[in-house]
């Protein structure tokens, strides 16, 4: 290939790829000879890699977590997290049906049936946030929607507000009592107080599997 045909293509893989480095257009520009120099051999090649920097980024590193078996009658979640603020939600467990909850010192039995879900929330925003448990509601198929299940809560040892620091994340099991014949469909969570919503009212609905 001439030089003159090889800074040709040059030119025109650059423009097919979106990025034209400066020095090609104006070589380009400028009457070629018909011999190049190592030096200008060596530009070809520079010039070639600023062509191909504009292609796509490399994987960020990611942490390597351990897996971890789920517990009986439990479905491991793969849905999309959801933010409410600056704080992210992550479903990762998910259990429809439960006939009783055992605890250290009491079982407890519910009036239909209970729903488990554990949650990890994650606080990416620069202060901390309080993250009120008690409000965090499930809905049902018919629009209806139910607050955690007090009995269980307390048995289970759940507290009623957890402090989330900057960049930290929490894990934690919700329990629901919901009729038999009902079917939870989403959960309503609530981040915690933001600038934008200073009572924490609007929430955001995470899908159930």
């Amino acid at each position: 290939m001439s030089p003159v045909n090889a800074f040709r293509w040059l030119r025109l893989g650059c423009e097919s790829a979106g990025t034209v480095p400066s020095g090609v257009s104006a070589i380009y520009r400028r009457p070629m000879r018909l011999t190049v120099p190592a030096t200008g051999v060596a530009l070809l090649l520079s010039l070639a890699a600023a062509c191909s920097d504009g292609g796509s980024p490399k994987a960020q590193a990611t942490y390597d977590l351990p897996a971890r078996t789920v517990r009986e009658g439990e479905q491991a979640a793969h849905v999309p997290p959801v933010s409410d603020g600056d704080t992210q939600f992550t479903l990762i467990g998910y259990t429809p049906a439960l006939p009783e909850m055992v605890g250290s010192h009491a079982d407890v039995r519910p009036n239909g049936v209970f729903v488990r879900v554990r949650l990890v929330a994650v606080n990416n925003g620069r202060t901390s946030t309080t993250l009120d448990l008690t409000r965090q509601r499930i809905v049902t198929a018919g629009g209806a929607t139910v607050l955690p299940d007090y009995n269980a809560r307390i048995v289970k040892r759940v507290p009623d507000k957890v402090e989330i620091g900057p960049t930290m994340r929490v894990e934690f099991d919700l329990w629901y009592d919901l009729p038999k014949n009902a079917k939870a469909t989403a959960l309503r969570l609530y981040g915690g107080i933001t600038l934008m919503d200073m009572k924490d009212e609007q929430g955001v609905d995470l899908r159930l599997p």
